[in-house]
């Protein structure tokens, strides 16, 4: 992953979610939704 510099926050937080979620990682706790979405139920 390259943590390089993003124009937008949401950017970033996409991609990390997208390599979160390869990883097994649950939806409920993806710093994506998290973060622009709220905590999680």
């Amino acid at each position: 992953m390259d943590f390089g510099v993003y124009a937008k926050l949401s950017t970033f937080f996409g991609r990390m979610s997208d390599e979160l979620r390869r990883l097994g990682v649950p939806e409920d706790l993806l710093p994506l939704d998290f973060r622009f979405a709220g905590p999680p139920d």
